[in-house]
């Protein structure tokens, strides 16, 4: 033993260059390691979620949440499939043993998704995700004004702030909640329906192949590939009103004939509020390898820098950051160490009687 300490005494110089090599590697590992409050951890389950509009719920557990079960149960390494079932959606978590290959087991599940969803409810979306820490916000602003309305503020995130955030570094996914959009409406009238012997369905069917956008193929002139489209879809509330419906006994009649045509706020279920008013959110997703705190800064950052684009009247704010906690954290135990340290150093002076062995020790 005695050796060991006359060697380390003889390579003191080298143990120093070592100690002093691994903490800067220390710091500068620290500076670049991604922070966030849970540490990166893929869950054993998978949760699908499909929505079919405004199904009651005994349809929605026949055409939907059945079929997707019937097929989920064949994906190899799932132990246990739950769903619950509402009016027009359904969820459905699979969990499968600890340590399974989950990138694998969510490839299978969205092939088994795939082979079924032509016997699925047209119009039904599917989305199939490995549960993480990654898929829950990590900041959110809001947007408020006062003498904007919500379907305003809606597409002002939606088409100047969510792709613009969304290239941020870090971040996986800006979505947007409240607001209201504005959609084109028409309130048919039953009598006008019966007189000419149509229905609903049909109408609704003969407006939606006229509101058509495809294209027609390639033309190759002038040295020059040009695309040819049909667009049909009515530039505005007059055009679609202008709409001919087919009518089997006598000469068809347009669109506004059968009724009113308005522009009107979609039904929404669920509102958003900030500082008393109807707000806009935005909520950061982050990757999975991402720094909380980098991801914050940046997107105020962008904020601070691109005010000239946002309206002066609309008040963008902080509703929640998980930058803050974990500042707070990383500073409450840097805290505790430094005091830890100090106490240390103190006592190893006292009671040895030797400053030069705390302060050694405090190195």
């Amino acid at each position: 033993m005695k050796a060991l300490f006359l060697g380390l005494r003889l390579q003191r110089r080298a143990i120093a260059l070592a100690v002093c090599g691994l903490t800067a590697l220390g710091i500068g590992l620290g500076i670049r390691m991604p922070a966030a409050i849970l540490p990166e951890v893929t869950f054993p389950r998978i949760s699908v979620i499909a929505e079919s509009g405004e199904r009651p719920g005994e349809e929605v557990l026949r055409s939907l949440t059945r079929p997707l079960e019937a097929a989920l149960r064949r994906v190899p390494g799932v132990r246990e499939i739950r769903s619950t079932t509402n009016r027009g959606s359904t969820e459905i978590n699979l969990d499968c043993a600890w340590g399974s290959n989950m990138d694998l087991v969510l490839q299978r599940v969205e092939s088994q998704i795939s082979s079924v969803r032509s016997k699925l409810p047209d119009g039904t979306s599917v989305d199939a995700r490995v549960m993480s820490p990654a898929l829950m916000p990590v900041l959110g602003f809001s947007l408020a004004s006062k003498t904007r309305a919500p379907a305003e503020l809606r597409d002002l995130a939606v088409t100047v702030l969510q792709p613009a955030l969304s290239r941020l570094p870090g971040v996986a996914e800006v979505v947007v909640q409240g607001g209201r959009q504005l959609e084109a409406r028409v309130s048919l009238d039953a009598v006008a329906l019966q007189a000419r012997g149509l229905d609903p369905a049909r109408v609704a069917e003969v407006v939606r192949s006229a509101t058509h956008l495809g294209s027609v193929g390639l033309l190759d002139a002038n040295r020059e590939l040009y695309l040819g489209l049909t667009d049909a879809r009515p530039p505005d509330l007059e055009a679609l009103g202008a709409i001919s419906i087919p009518v089997a006994t006598g000469p068809a009649v347009r669109l506004d004939q059968l009724g009113r045509i308005s522009l009107e706020e979609s039904p929404e279920f669920m509102r958003f509020a900030a500082q008393s008013r109807p707000a806009v959110l935005l909520n950061f997703l982050r990757q999975p390898s991402a720094s909380t705190i980098q991801i914050s800064r940046a997107a105020h950052q962008w904020i601070h820098d691109h005010r000239r684009e946002i309206p002066p009247d609309v008040q963008v704010q902080t509703f929640y950051d998980q930058a803050d906690i974990v500042e707070s954290s990383v500073q409450s135990v840097r805290d505790s160490l430094l005091v830890g340290a100090i106490l240390a150093v103190i006592c190893v002076a006292l009671f040895l009687g030797s400053w030069r062995l705390g302060i050694a020790g405090a190195v």
